[in-house]
């Protein structure tokens, strides 16, 4: 178990303390390697690690023709969710182990996959898989692969790994500890935030919030919607690339540490304001600028592509801020 820290520039407390946390998370064997590279202002967090084999599975189908929610508490392992037949739901649970004797890992096995993981109510479907403490210090790290109703609604609270989620039209919130977030062609509001990794996001229809305390967020073939959206790395890069901007839409993209990119469908309508308080502002020459202002080691824009539209307000504290057209 190692963590890898390259060279960092000016942090603030909090993210030298988040970085130290993450460090002794690291070497206690708790989440794998750590990558931090200010250079370009990348955070690279890996999952939980992978001194653990793979023991068994089970697979568990669910009448949900009533109901309309999945709920997941997962403390530590994968989550995926995928959109599969109506009125159906289908869980499958793998489970991971570290060293042991062919005794314990039978007896680990029974105990753990002798819990009842599913609850349903009429309109609820509840997953929980309990914490499992082995050796002391390690946990069973379960897997979960979920197939639901396009139409579901998705609440997860995670604490440790991956999560994914693809093609559903209700409203997905996602709250992880350590681990990577993809979410991909989401119909519904949207609100994702992890304390250490990185956000993916693709094809969001009514994004909220995407925020990470240390972890890179990127966004693609996005749409911003009517109302407050927040977009916040503490330390980490920021990437959107947008196609539409709603004309009520009021953005907030900020990141304390690192680079915010924001590419914008030059067929789109919106107002740009963009801050850096130590950093380069980068602006494609096609974009109006109305107005900008010049500090001791940043600078600030206010732009316009083509007319005044929704709100998008970029902010670094020490990071390069682009605005470019597609």
């Amino acid at each position: 178990m190692i963590a890898d820290v390259m060279f960092f520039d000016t942090f603030s407390i909090f993210s030298i303390t988040l970085i130290g946390a993450l460090v002794i998370l690291s070497v206690c064997g708790f989440i794998g390697n750590i990558n931090i590279n200010s250079g370009d202002g990348s955070v690279n967090i890996s999952g939980v690690d992978a001194q653990m084999d793979f023991v068994a599975d089970s697979t568990e189908k669910l009448d949900a023709e009533e109901a309309s929610e999945i709920i997941i508490n997962n403390p530590v392992g994968n989550v995926s969710v995928v959109a599969g037949e109506p009125g159906v739901v289908l869980l499958v649970k793998k489970l991971y182990l570290p060293k042991a004797t062919p005794e314990e890992e039978k007896k680990r096995t029974k105990d753990i996959f002798a819990k009842e993981v599913l609850k349903k109510n009429a309109e609820k479907i509840e997953v929980t898989v309990p914490s499992m403490p082995v050796m002391g210090v390690m946990t069973a790290k379960v897997d979960l692969d979920i197939t639901v109703p396009v139409i579901f609604s998705l609440s997860q609270v995670a604490g440790v790994n991956d999560i994914s989620v693809e093609d559903l039209e209700g409203r997905v919130e996602l709250q992880n500890n350590v681990g990577n977030i993809n979410v991909k062609r989401l119909k519904g509001v949207v609100i994702v935030h992890t304390n250490s990794g990185s956000i993916t996001a693709h094809e969001l229809k009514k994004v909220s919030s995407l925020t990470a305390n240390a972890g890179n967020i990127s966004a693609s073939a996005l749409d911003i919607p009517e109302g407050n959206v927040n977009i916040v790395s503490h330390v980490g890069n920021i990437e959107l690339d947008i196609n539409n901007v709603s004309s009520g839409a009021n953005c907030q993209v900020k990141s304390n540490t690192g680079n915010a990119t924001v590419l914008i469908n030059r067929e789109a309508s919106a107002t740009i304001e963009a801050v850096t308080n130590m950093g380069k502002l980068d602006v494609d020459p096609n974009i109006q600028i109305v107005s900008k202002g010049q500090s001791f080691m940043g600078g600030s824009v206010v732009a316009m592509v083509n007319k005044q539209g929704g709100k998008i307000n970029v902010s670094s504290n020490t990071g390069t801020i682009s605005l470019k057209l597609k």
